[in-house]
């Protein structure tokens, strides 16, 4: 079980209680940052609200449309809730790093 802590605004450490096998994942990045990880054991996430792609972070908001119209809710209440979750996200910051397998 990984234990996920915040230690500064944009830096998350992970510890784990116990040994887990995991496959490889693959983070590309240039040789300086390469070189950072390995020196620090850390990687840092980015802001998505600075990411080169405009529709990152933007992938909940279908989602969430298409449960609300299978649970067949009440218009208002329909709204609300997309209401809120527009508010959410152009108000809250979220971070993201990419990898791959």
């Amino acid at each position: 079980m990984a234990l996920i802590r915040h230690e500064r605004e944009t830096k998350v450490t992970v510890d784990y209680e116990e040994e887990q096998v995991f496959p490889p994942l693959y983070h590309y990045c240039d040789t300086n940052a390469f070189k950072s990880i390995l020196q620090s054991g850390e990687i840092w996430l980015s802001s998505l609200s600075q990411a080169n792609d405009s529709m990152e972070g933007k992938l909940p908001t279908p989602l969430l449309e298409r449960v609300i119209s299978d649970l067949k809710l009440e218009p208002i209440v329909r709204n609300r809730v997309l209401g809120i979750w527009s508010n959410l996200s152009e108000n809250i910051d979220c971070c993201a790093m990419c990898l791959s397998t």
